[in-house]
């Protein structure tokens, strides 16, 4: 398989929950999505997997696959909190091949480096 990258901008709230769960950062309280995934592992949820699906209006859409009660579903998400919460479950992050693009260039790359630098929280 091909390498391909999915490249968006997020916010610094979501970006902080996506470094805390790759194990960049520790923040000393549980962030939101912790919080609800630990009331919601007292209920007989399974949350299966998160899909990048579409792009409207030059946003990223997602949703969350999940099992309740033996019922699957879905429910409509952010991609930076599907992405957090995959993260955190180590569960699938699907994205639709028609939305990846060819891997970055190193100059691309540092490109992109140099813009993430430049930004300030």
């Amino acid at each position: 398989a091909a390498e391909a990258s999915l490249v968006m901008f997020i916010g610094e709230p979501e970006f902080i929950a996506i470094a805390k769960e790759k194990g960049l950062l520790h923040t000393p309280r549980p962030l939101t999505h912790e919080l609800y995934l630990d009331i919601l592992s007292h209920t007989d949820l399974e949350i299966l997997s998160v899909a990048i699906h579409e792009v409207k209006d030059q946003t990223y859409l997602a949703r969350v696959n999940y099992r309740i009660n033996g019922v699957e579903g879905t429910a409509d998400s952010r991609p930076s909190d599907a992405i957090a919460l995959a993260l955190h479950q180590k569960i699938p992050i699907l994205a639709n091949p028609d939305l990846l693009k060819k891997p970055l260039s190193s100059d691309q790359l540092d490109t992109l480096k140099d813009f993430i630098r430049s930004v300030k929280f």
